[in-house]
This record gives C-alpha cells, sequence and structure tokens, in this order.
C-alpha cells in the first residue's frame, strides 16, 4: 500500500499501476483511496509488507482450502481479526458479506467500513479466486 495522509487528503496510488491520461500512475483520493487500499490489503500476502512478513496476508492462505461453509467462517473470522489488528487507517468494519461461487470458484467479499480520516463510510466489492 502506498499511502499518505494529509491535512487535505487521503492518497493512494492505483495497485495495478494504471495509468492516467498524463502517463502517471493513477492516484485516488479520499474514499477511493480507501477503497483501493482495502482491496490491496484483502489482496496481500503476508510477506507483501516490507520488512514486516508477520503483516498482511489474512486471507489469501485461505484461498487454498477447499470452498465449504468452514472456509467462509474462517474467511469472515481472518477479515475481522486482521482488521481490528493490522489495517490503517484506523477503521471500523460496519458490514461483512461473504459470497461463495462455487461453479466459478470465487469468493466476493462486500465490506461497509466506517473511517474516521474521512469521516464516511465505504463500501468495498472484491472477488477472490480460490485456488482449490
Amino acid at each position: 500500500m502506498n499511502t499518505d495522509i494529509s491535512s487535505d487528503h487521503y492518497v493512494d496510488t492505483d495497485m495495478l499501476g494504471v495509468v492516467d491520461s498524463n502517463g502517471l500512475i493513477t492516484r485516488y483520493f479520499d474514499k477511493d483511496a480507501i477503497s483501493n487500499s482495502i482491496t490491496m490489503w484483502l489482496t496481500s500476502f503476508n510477506y507483501d509488507i516490507l520488512h514486516n512478513a508477520n503483516r498482511g496476508g489474512y486471507v489469501t492462505g485461505l484461498l487454498y482450502r477447499p470452498m465449504t461453509a468452514e472456509a467462509k467462517a474462517d474467511l469472515r473470522n481472518a477479515i475481522v481479526d486482521g482488521f481490528n489488528q493490522d489495517y490503517t487507517p484506523e477503521a471500523i468494519l460496519k458490514k461483512i458479506d461473504i459470497t461463495p461461487d462455487y461453479s466459478h470458484k470465487t469468493w466476493t467479499i462486500n465490506l461497509t467500513v466506517y473511517v474516521s480520516i474521512v469521516k464516511d463510510q465505504v463500501d468495498v466489492e472484491t472477488t477472490l479466486k480460490n485456488f482449490i
């Protein structure tokens, strides 16, 4: 995550390196930056956080297990625990919905979070492929 907290805006850069019309990596502000940051956090591996291999990767390791009700519960618990312990900026997880799509082997994760730095709720949806 490449985040910057300034007095005016919360800023994040596009996690895929998408380039804007000026040839620069796209930057997101406030709610869009939070959404991008949360998506990056959800898709990180535990070694993605430089100099701290114990951070990140709360969800990705669970994508290498069969898609079951137990796996869904474990995904939910991992997101809640990780969010409460490790996600910055400070955010309050208001709603979490995880929907399996067994035919496509994917999980759709919908989160609603309140982030005090932007003084608003942010809705995030991401679909993650299960690898088994």
